[in-house]
């Protein structure tokens, strides 16, 4: 007989046994170097881990968009420098950027013609970590990007997904509709006329 709040003794082993496995796979996802595997893996074959994230700040407007950020760029991700996990077991990949256009650089920071692009999640020993509303981003990804610097030369998209736009047949459309909504499709050249008006 169990008195009131007591937990089972098979249930106490079972939530044990689950913490240590968790420990042994954060720990050996630490131990050895993540390899920058996305190039090469199909989606199918990779498990998928999606997280939660709670954004500090979303932008509904490309004005306060612009203004918050730090570079404003057009290109595509061209390759990824490394996956990184950190002492919590949180994944994260550089990216590497390939400037086509410089929209907004009131810093002068785009001085170089990559930029390395920080963005959480990754793919760890055949696990894909995602973020379930920034997918990770795709070689050969076509972007508009709004970033923010936090060392020289790394950066990270201001405001999450609300500071990514893909580009695809010469079209913008944001990555999901969490931050700037368009009433209408958007050529490329519209939408970069819109950022500069605004």
């Amino acid at each position: 007989m169990m008195g009131k709040g007591t937990i089972p003794k098979q249930l106490q082993v079972c939530f044990a046994v689950s913490l240590a496995v968790c420990a042994l796979v954060l720990l050996s996802a630490c131990s050895q170097p993540a390899q920058p595997t996305q190039a090469n893996q199909s989606p199918q074959s990779l498990q998928t881990v999606k997280w939660d994230a709670s954004w500090s700040r979303l932008y509904h407007d490309p004005g306060s968009l612009k203004r918050a950020s730090d570079l404003a760029v057009v290109g595509s991700i061209t390759g990824i420098s490394r996956v990184i996990t950190d002492s919590k077991g949180i994944v994260s990949t550089l990216f590497i950027f390939s400037i086509n256009r410089v929209v907004w650089n009131p810093h002068h920071l785009a001085q170089h013609a990559t930029l390395i692009i920080n963005q959480t999640g990754g793919i760890v020993h055949n696990v894909l970590y995602e973020i379930g509303d920034d997918p990770l981003f795709q070689v050969g990804e076509q972007a508009v990007l709004f970033l923010h610097q936090y060392k020289p030369g790394y950066f990270y998209v201001q405001g999450g997904p609300s500071g990514r736009f893909t580009i695809q047949n010469g079209m913008v459309k944001p990555i999901n509709d969490e931050g700037v909504v368009f009433s209408t499709s958007l050529s490329v050249a519209n939408f970069l006329t819109k950022i500069q008006n605004a």
